[in-house]
């Protein structure tokens, strides 16, 4: 009896519908946010798996857009409206105004696909000097976040707990009265995923199958 209550209830976390995104601006900080009891992410004793996109695998030029990774870390980039520019170690969106967009592959079977995305991210003006930006973030259920910040920024990440609905999208944009006038783009794009959301839901249900065990 006891036992089927709790796999009942493992069940219930997993499809929860309290799902959130998390935003942060220290690379450190996002790594480490799945084992951070405070935030509580995902079920304790969850494994990560992070991927850095350095860009160096691409050759120096412009394109109409680029494409990388393998399984679950599968991305391409595009231009607003215009062309994409790989400098060797980075993305850049050509002409001046214009946003760079990531898409992310659907996870393969197995896979919880991108939970948590972030990046080292550059807007500048025509003199190289830093700009405020803006960063959206759409998941594959459609919800969405925004989050703008200052020059001072570089880094910016993002996890959600929706083990249902991955990140799906990234979008870099200049913003501001000159908005037209300046340049976006990201050096290194990093990755974190967890197991597959069927894998999650045994953990949380070995847990709970422990607990009910201790306490008959």
């Amino acid at each position: 009896m006891n036992f089927t209550i709790s796999i009942a209830a493992a069940a219930a976390v997993c499809a929860s519908s309290n799902a959130a995104v998390y935003t942060y601006t220290n690379l450190s900080a996002w790594q480490q946010a799945v084992d951070n009891p405070m935030i509580d992410l995902f079920p304790a004793g969850t494994s990560t798996s992070f991927i850095t996109e350095t860009f160096t695998g691409l050759t120096p030029g412009s394109s109409s857009g680029y494409s990388g990774g393998t399984g679950w870390n599968s991305w391409a980039a595009a231009s607003s409206g215009g062309t994409v520019s790989s400098t060797g170690t980075g993305l850049y969106s050509q002409p001046a105004g214009t946003s760079l967009l990531f898409t992310f592959g659907p996870p393969a079977a197995g896979e919880a696909g991108v939970l948590g995305i972030g990046g080292d991210f550059r807007f500048f003006n025509s003199d190289g000097v830093a700009q405020d930006g803006r960063i959206w973030v759409r998941l594959a259920n459609g919800a969405s976040i925004v989050k703008t910040f200052t020059a001072a920024d570089s880094f910016v990440g993002f996890w959600t707990n929706d083990l249902a609905a991955p990140i799906a999208a990234l979008r870099i944009q200049p913003v501001g009265a000159a908005a037209g006038t300046l340049f976006v783009g990201v050096d290194n794009l990093y990755f974190g995923t967890v197991p597959a959301p069927g894998a999650i839901c045994l953990l949380g249900a070995a847990g709970l199958i422990g607990a009910s065990r201790r306490r008959a």
